[in-house]
């Protein structure tokens, strides 16, 4: 049940972050569409700039995976050639 929530909370937010910008996304929102507890988004992510960041690095992630696959068939791997890692921007609070 505890990864299903999880997974109700990226979905949620993906479509928040999607639909606004990080000023303007939401938590209260991300809550309703996942139909989770404020306190239990925070318990998982601990902010909205952790979840913002979970949320594009796993959007990063899927798409190195496609590539991936795609490239499967020439032995040469995207995701292996070029590993992301993540940073804060310094004018993201």
């Amino acid at each position: 049940m505890g990864n299903n929530r999880r997974d109700n909370i990226f979905q949620a937010s993906l479509e928040e972050f999607a639909a606004v910008d990080y000023e303007r996304a939401n938590t209260n929102h991300i809550c309703e569409i996942a139909e989770v507890s404020k306190g239990l988004l925070f318990h998982y992510y601990g902010s909205k700039k952790h979840l913002y960041l979970y949320t594009v690095e796993k959007c990063i992630e899927d798409v190195l995976a496609a590539f991936d696959g795609f490239l499967c068939s020439t032995n040469w791997s995207f995701g292996r050639a070029y590993p992301v890692r993540l940073r804060l921007p310094s004018c993201l609070p």
